[in-house]
């Protein structure tokens, strides 16, 4: 009651409604009573008990539309007895703001509160019979956290129900403290055991608006907690698939590093090929020059050894004088001795060449197997250095399909408190 008006109006209440029932009702002395309520202290005036009680709880809840009229309380009570013993309270008058003596009711009840408009209520299946079964409150939500990485190719999804206690206290719903079950949307039931109590709960659970925070705190939980933990090789830069284990991964590593291997030496194969060619090619002209040379050099041998032979004759068995032909002939036969030395030069020239394409062609051959190795040793001699790395997910990627509150079947254990009965 916050004014005086309020009294009044539940005064006016309370003695119309006992006067149509033939009660008497002493105004004054609840009045004050009223006047004297501390916090959280209640006073309930049961049709079916013969005395009004005060009662302290930490939760009440009311499910009332709203304050009733004298005409509605009339209606209400018009299958009261007709008499009843006068109205008195369980209590001795207190002094002025001192605590008055009270039942204190914090017991489980038969039905699950009224829950806020859209919130969203299931139930945990219970295992073995509902005998001893009761209801305590607790928070599911069914979530999804996506990991993309284009640059390796993975994309998968997380999929998880969740589930963490409502607790009392100043902090009721901390995700922190949630774990994940092994169950889906379609293993939650929509109503509980028979005649199973249900545990008081926390006075945040009937606000809706702490169910949009509590969906965004656990959006937050998710975000900061996600990662897909996965094997990667930082030489080779190759990544694990998600769900592969370490060892498939090294297989996969291995057989890849091979193809990749075969591959890339037959390029490279390919591409010396064509430089190996090109020797060869200049080889062969140069072989074939060599024999051009050494024909060519011993035609010019043959034929200054033939002048050489003719002139000798000529001046040894002609005239005594030394005719002007005798001197061409000589000439000539000396400028076939000079052809004949050049072309024993374009020989070993010729040799030379040749020599020094082989000896490309066996450096290149060396560079070949020499690339042929480091590409060898590079695939496969770094497949064993695997390390673990995590990839986080985007906040935009970490969504709260559904979430509801979920009444958690359990019973009591002899200690006195409860354990779960799912």
């Amino acid at each position: 009651m916050q004014t005086d008006r309020d009294r009044a109006r539940l005064l006016d209440g309370l003695e119309g409604a006992l006067s149509a029932a033939g009660q008497s009702f002493d105004r004054s002395e609840m009045e004050q009573l009223l006047s004297r309520l501390g916090k959280r202290v209640f006073l309930m005036n049961n049709v079916h008990d013969e005395e009004a009680v005060l009662f302290e709880t930490r939760w009440c809840l009311s499910y009332l539309r709203g304050p009733l009229m004298r005409n509605e309380i009339q209606s209400l009570t018009a299958t009261a007895p007709v008499s009843a013993p006068k109205v008195s309270v369980k209590a001795a008058t207190p002094a002025y703001n001192a605590a008055p003596t009270f039942a204190v009711t914090e017991t489980s009840v038969k039905s699950a509160p009224e829950l806020p408009l859209n919130v969203l209520q299931a139930y945990l299946p219970y295992r073995g019979t509902s005998e001893g079964i009761a209801y305590r409150a607790s928070l599911t939500a069914l979530t999804e956290v996506h990991f993309n990485d284009p640059k390796n190719g993975i994309s998968d999804s997380l999929k998880e129900m969740r589930y963490t206690l409502i607790k009392n206290g100043m902090i009721p719903v901390d995700w922190n403290d949630s774990e994940v079950i092994e169950l889906s949307a379609e293993d939650l039931e929509n109503s509980g055991a028979d005649g199973a109590d249900y545990l008081p709960v926390d006075p945040e659970c009937l606000k809706k608006t702490n169910y949009t925070a509590w969906e965004k705190e656990l959006t937050d939980f998710l975000f900061r907690n996600s990662a897909l933990s996965l094997f990667r090789n930082d030489h080779l830069k190759k990544t694990s698939r998600p769900g592969e284990s370490e060892r498939d991964f090294r297989i996969r590593l291995d057989q890849e590093s091979r193809e990749e291997r075969d591959e890339a030496i037959d390029k490279l194969r390919t591409a010396y090929a064509k430089k190996v060619a090109t020797l060869e090619e200049k080889i062969r002209k140069a072989e074939q020059a060599v024999q051009r040379e050494k024909d060519q050099a011993k035609d010019a041998g043959f034929q200054t050894a033939i002048s050489l032979g003719s002139t000798i004759l000529g001046a040894l068995l002609g005239s005594k004088k030394i005719s002007a032909t005798s001197l061409s002939k000589a000439a000539t036969t000396v400028k076939g001795v000079s052809r004949s030395v050049r072309q024993q030069g374009d020989v070993g020239r010729s040799k030379e060449t040749v020599e020094t394409y082989k000896a490309q062609l066996d450096q290149l051959e060396a560079d070949l197997q020499s690339d042929i190795d480091g590409i060898t040793e590079k695939l496969e001699s770094k497949t064993g250095d695997i390390i673990t790395t995590d990839l986080r997910p985007l906040k935009r990627d970490c969504l709260v399909k559904a979430m509801a509150l979920t009444w958690e079947p359990v019973r009591k254990n002899q200690s006195g408190g409860y354990e779960r009965a799912w």
